[in-house]
């Protein structure tokens, strides 16, 4: 799930401890979010496109793989 928005965290060399300290949740969260397992909410997929990347449309950073 999520092929850009993994492959966006990679090349800005974010993991996923990064990620869940950014967004203020348990690495486990961000783990089964980027997954699939759970969804992203507004507020975290706000936070990561305005401030992580916000060169990329939010559309294309959360598009799923089996869209």
């Amino acid at each position: 799930m999520y092929p850009n928005l993994k492959r966006a965290l990679s090349t800005k060399g974010i993991t996923n401890k990064d990620l869940a300290e950014f967004l203020k949740v348990d690495v486990k969260t961000v783990q089964n979010r980027l997954s699939g397992q759970c969804d992203w909410g507004f507020r975290e997929v706000s936070q990561i496109t305005k401030f992580l990347f916000p060169e990329y449309k939010l559309e294309w950073l959360f598009a799923t793989d089996t869209a």
